[in-house]
């Protein structure tokens, strides 16, 4: 496969780094637990550009590459599910506002991730079709 970038979820992983192999650059965010964990892969050529990145939490981690005429920021997340409480939630959604703060309005702005979403059987107009299993989460998409 030749991946140029490629977002990582639920690595389960301890700690936070940066890996640097032959052709691909690893940067990860993991808690003291081998549980959740993201991490962005980009292939050592696009690490060259990278700008910095940052750690927010094991759910959410940043990068920010130069790029002509604009500058990219990607965010790498991964979702609460529907059976953690409101309050871990809406965590998690503040945590994304926190990496986002590091953003300027003239960048790219790429927010990728597991979103633990489930769409179900039901088609919804211009953004899904029957594809799923089961049923649609309850949050709806507005």
């Amino acid at each position: 496969m030749k991946i140029d970038i490629l977002g990582i979820a639920e690595t389960r992983w301890t700690d936070n780094g940066k890996i640097r192999r032959d052709t691909h650059t690893i940067i990860y965010s993991g808690g003291q637990e081998h549980k959740h964990g993201v991490g962005i892969m980009i292939k050592n050529g696009i690490a060259k550009a990278m700008i910095g990145y940052g750690v927010v939490s094991n759910r959410v981690s940043m990068m920010k590459l130069q790029g002509k005429p604009f500058n990219i920021s990607l965010i790498q997340v991964y979702t609460p599910t529907q059976d953690y409480s409101d309050e871990d939630i809406e965590q998690f959604y503040e945590e994304i506002q926190q990496a986002s703060k590091y953003t300027n309005s003239n960048e790219i702005l790429l927010v990728m991730g597991d979103f633990n979403a489930k769409v179900g059987m039901e088609a919804m107009e211009a953004v899904v079709g029957k594809i799923g299993i089961g049923k649609r989460n309850e949050e709806e998409i507005d």
